[in-house]
Parts: structure tokens; C-alpha cells; sequence
């Protein structure tokens, strides 16, 4: 169902003229893709699966052995036995290795959520490059195209004498430096469009007309906790099935074996049978289930160890992440409110130029100055959005709310 939501808003023209016009496309329409059917979502659920193969295995008990015994001696006597041979659950082991199976569960479970986030972290990196490639090429073709525009005018101007011929020259070979630039520009933005693409259905990757909207930059929420990390809940779900482990390894009196049978013994003239009943049991007069208890004492220490470690490491990710994310956020909005007087000095720059008021190279200089002030303030919206990924992860959930538009 998501994925047919996705289709329809991919593919709804903006434009009134139907086929043909350009599709307006938001992180969150692009974020739908990623659905439980999706293959990069479904690849990631083994894991789970096996776990909680686990745990029916752990739920079942012991098959019943059944033997039979068929013996004949040389003086014709015939003995015959059968019987049924089981052993009951009752030392106490299979209570915790159904614990210890099911914590086992959570953990792949919560682990599964982590990847999860990762992969979403991954779909935002891949809308992102998309959409900043596009706004990178949008921004040098302007300048490529302004170039454009003054060469060919000031070559005419040139070979009518009205201007100089080196100027001239000047300004072409700016427009071609230009122009290679956009050509590095739009080679990068095809192969983000290629990996956008790449994660949306096969009837849905032809992105050509599509419009990416620059994600939003939202503030940073007051309430974010590290605590609740998919990656820390399943550190401790390890830390309670390394217990129950431990608990069903200690020295524990071993369950009985159970037989219950029937014999028959034919000799000459003589034709017996009747019922049998047996116990048996393995004596641990060696106790070779020590081993055991020194393994999963050793993974108990490890997994609480690892869950303090990875608790202390989570608080310290999701401080620098917040950090990172608000003075990046910071830079690249006052950047993108500096933009709005640019292409005033641009104009200025031009005009001054074909007034006489200044040289060719105050000219280029101005434009050079307009493009670098625009590819800063979107390497610094870049970089934002990276570090916003990146405080996700640490904070564990979802922080987005909305497109820039």
C-alpha cells in the first residue's frame, strides 16, 4: 500500500499539461520506497528468523527412543523386547533455555531496528546526493550560462572594435572553465540520480522529470534520550539471555531416562511375557558441564561489559551529534539568508563592467565570488543534512518533519 502511495505521488504532474511536465519529489514521498516488501528491508531479517527458529527449538521437548530386541539361543529359547525410552524435562534446563532463547529474540529483534535506521540513514544519503547534485548543477549552469552570455555579446562588441579583443578572449575561456565544471556536475548528479533510483520499485526508477526538494532542517528536539537506541535495547536483551545461559549450566542433578516396555520369552513349553519398567540415570561424578559454567560465566562478564560500554559510547555519540548537527545548522541557514542579495551583485558587477567602470577581471572576480558564496552555503547545507543523519542514528528514532519547500 505504501508503495502504491509512493507511485502515485512520484508520477503526479505539477504542471497542468500532463506528459511532460516535471515531477515534484519530497524526501518523505522518497522515504515511502522503503516499506517491509522492500528487498534491502527483507535481507536484513535472517537474523530474526534464526533467533526465532531458537526459540521453537528450545520450546520442544525430547523425542521418546523406541528400541527393539529380539534374541534366540541355541536351546530354541526366543526373547523378545520392546519398549519406549523418554526423558522428562524436569532438571530445570529447559526453563531457562526457553528464557535464554526468547531474549535471544529481542535481541535480534532490536538489532533488526538498528539496521533498520542504518538503512534508512542510507535511503536520506541517496535522496540527498540526488537532490544536492541537481541544486549543484542549477547553480554553475547559471554561472555557465551568464558566462555564455557576456562572451558572446563581447565578442561581437570585440570584432566590431568596440571592445577588447583579450577580454573577449577572457571571458570565452572563463565560459569553457565553466562549462567543464558543469560537465563534473552533472556527471555526479546522473550517478545520484542512478542510486535514487535504484532504491524504488522497477516501474518507478525513471526519475528524468522528477524535481528533488532539498530536505528540511529541523531544530533538535528537547526530548532526545539515548537510552532508547534499538542498538541498547538489544545489549541488554544479550546481557539476560547470557544470564539464563548461565543459569542453565550450573550443576544441576540430571533428568531421569524413562523406559517403559514389554518382554516375551518363548523356551520349550514355556511362554512368558510381561510388562518392564526402567530409570536410569547419567551420574555427573565428573562434572564434565563445568566447562559450560566457566564459558557462560566468561559471556555473562562480556555482554554487561559491553552493555556499559556501548550505553557510555551512546550518550557520547548522541552529545557530539547534537553538537555537530545545531553548528551546522546554524552556518548553513545564515548562508542561505546571505543568498538573497547575490544575484544583485551579479548584475551589479556586469553592469559596472559594460559601463567601463571596472575591468574584465572585476568582473569575473564579482562572478566567481556570486558562484563560490552559493556552492559554500550548499556544502554547508551538505554537510547539515549529514550530521541530521548521523543524530538520528545516535538518538535512535526518526527526527524529520517535513521538506525545505
Amino acid at each position: 500500500m505504501r508503495r502504491s502511495s509512493l507511485l502515485v505521488l512520484l508520477f503526479l504532474p505539477v504542471g497542468v499539461d500532463g506528459l511532460g511536465a516535471a515531477t515534484a519529489v519530497t524526501e518523505q514521498v522518497f522515504l515511502a520506497a522503503l516499506d517491509d516488501a522492500h528487498p534491502a528491508s527483507r535481507a536484513l531479517a535472517g537474523d530474526l528468523g534464526a533467533a526465532e527458529a531458537e526459540r521453537r527449538r528450545a520450546s520442544l521437548l525430547s523425542d521418546p527412543r523406541l528400541e527393539i530386541e529380539r534374541e534366540e539361543l541355541e536351546n530354541f529359547e526366543r526373547e523378545t523386547t520392546w519398549g519406549v525410552s523418554w526423558t522428562p524435562p524436569v532438571d530445570g534446563r529447559r526453563r531457562w533455555e526457553i528464557l535464554a532463547s526468547e531474549a535471544g529474540v529481542e535481541a535480534e529483534r532490536n538489532r533488526l531496528e538498528a539496521r533498520l535506521a542504518e538503512l534508512r540513514r542510507d535511503v536520506r544519503r541517496s535522496y540527498a546526493d540526488w537532490a544536492t547534485g541537481e541544486a549543484r548543477v542549477a547553480l554553475i549552469a547559471e554561472h555557465a550560462g551568464r558566462l555564455e552570455r557576456l562572451a558572446e555579446r563581447m565578442r561581437h562588441r570585440a570584432e566590431a572594435g568596440e571592445e577588447s579583443l583579450l577580454d573577449a578572449r577572457r571571458l570565452e575561456i572563463a565560459h569553457e572553465s565553466s562549462e567543464a565544471a558543469l560537465s563534473r556536475a552533472r556527471a555526479s548528479a546522473l550517478a545520484g540520480r542512478a542510486g535514487a533510483a535504484a532504491w524504488l520499485a522497477d516501474d518507478a526508477r525513471d526519475l528524468t522529470t522528477a524535481e528533488p526538494a532539498l530536505p528540511a532542517l529541523p531544530e533538535v528536539p528537547n526530548d532526545l534520550d539515548s537510552g532508547l537506541r534499538p542498538d541498547l535495547r538489544a545489549a541488554r536483551s544479550r546481557v539476560d539471555q547470557a544470564e539464563a545461559l548461565e543459569r542453565s549450566s550450573r550443576r544441576i542433578a540430571p533428568a531421569p531416562e524413562i523406559s517403559l516396555g514389554w518382554k516375551n520369552v518363548e523356551a520349550a513349553g514355556v511362554d512368558l511375557d510381561g510388562p518392564i519398567f526402567a530409570v536410569s540415570w547419567r551420574l555427573p561424578v565428573l562434572d564434565r558441564r563445568r566447562a559450560d559454567r566457566m564459558a557462560a560465566t566468561s559471556a555473562v562478564a562480556a555482554a554487561e561489559a559491553g552493555n556499559e560500554w556501548a550505553t557510555r559510547r551512546a550518550t557520547a555519540d548522541l552529545a557530539a551529534a547534537v553538537a555537530a548537527y545545531d553548528e551546522l545548522r546554524r552556518s548553513a541557514l545564515s548562508a542561505r539568508a546571505n543568498l538573497d542579495g547575490l544575484d544583485d551583485v551579479a548584475r551589479a558587477a556586469t553592469a559596472a563592467y559594460e559601463q567601463g567602470e571596472s575591468s574584465v577581471t572585476d568582473l569575473l572576480d564579482g562572478l566567481r565570488a556570486v558562484l563560490e558564496a552559493r556552492v559554500v552555503a550548499l556544502d554547508l547545507e551538505v554537510a547539515a543534512l549529514e550530521a541530521h543523519r548521523q543524530l538520528e542514528l545516535a538518538a535512535g528514532r526518526a527526527l524529520t518533519s517535513g521538506d525545505r519547500s
